[in-house]
C-alpha cells in the first residue's frame, strides 16, 4: 500500500465547522456580542461524510468537531476525523483546536484555526501534527453557511514520515456546507 497524497489526508479535517445560527445579520446586544457565528457562548458542532473516485482508486473520509467560544471569536475544542481508499494508507486524527474568528460581518466570518494532535496511520509508524490555516465561512440563509479553507499541518518526528508521499507537511483546500444546531 502506498502512502497517502497530501490532500487525501485532511479532507474530513477540513470540513469540520458546524455552526449555530448562521444568522450573520442578528442585530448586536451585549450579551451576544454582536450576533452571528463566533458569538461569545456560542458553539460549533460539525460532522463531515466524503468519498470520491479518482485516478488513485476510491477515497472517503468522515469526522467530527466541536467547539465553544469561551470570548467573542474565541473558541477551543476538538476534531477527529477518519480518511482513507484503496490504495493509500488509512489515516485517523485527534487533534485540539483553537478557532479564532476576527471578522464577523453581514453575510460572512473570516476564521484563523490552529490545531495539534497525533495522526494514526494504518501499516506505518504514527505521528504528531501541529499546523493551522485560515477560510471564510459564508452564510447562505437559515441555517446554513459554505466553508472555505486551507490547512497546513507539519508531521515530526521526521523520522516517521519521511517516507509518506507527501513527506512531512500536509497541505488541504477545504470546501464544505454547514448547518447550524
Amino acid at each position: 500500500m502506498r502512502a497517502a497524497h497530501c490532500t487525501a489526508c485532511l479532507v474530513g479535517l477540513l470540513a469540520l465547522a458546524g455552526m449555530p445560527r448562521l444568522a450573520f445579520a442578528q442585530e448586536a446586544t451585549a450579551e451576544d456580542d454582536g450576533g452571528g457565528y463566533g458569538r461569545r457562548h456560542s458553539m460549533h458542532l460539525g460532522l463531515s461524510l466524503g468519498a470520491g473516485r479518482g485516478a488513485g482508486g476510491m477515497r472517503y473520509g468522515g469526522g467530527a468537531g466541536f467547539g465553544y467560544f469561551v470570548l467573542a471569536g474565541v473558541a477551543p475544542g476538538a476534531d477527529v476525523s477518519i480518511n482513507g481508499g484503496s490504495d493509500i494508507l488509512t489515516t485517523a486524527a485527534v487533534t485540539g483546536t483553537l478557532r479564532l474568528v476576527p471578522v464577523r460581518a453581514h453575510g460572512f466570518a473570516l476564521f484563523l484555526i490552529g490545531r495539534g494532535g497525533r495522526l494514526f496511520i494504518a501499516d506505518h509508524a504514527d505521528a504528531w501534527a501541529a499546523g493551522g490555516g485560515a477560510g471564510v465561512v459564508i452564510a447562505t440563509g437559515g441555517n446554513l453557511g459554505l466553508q472555505i479553507s486551507y490547512e497546513i499541518l507539519g508531521l515530526f518526528p521526521s523520522g516517521q514520515c519521511a517516507d509518506l508521499a507527501s513527506g512531512c507537511r500536509l497541505d488541504a483546500f477545504g470546501l464544505g456546507l454547514v448547518m447550524g444546531f
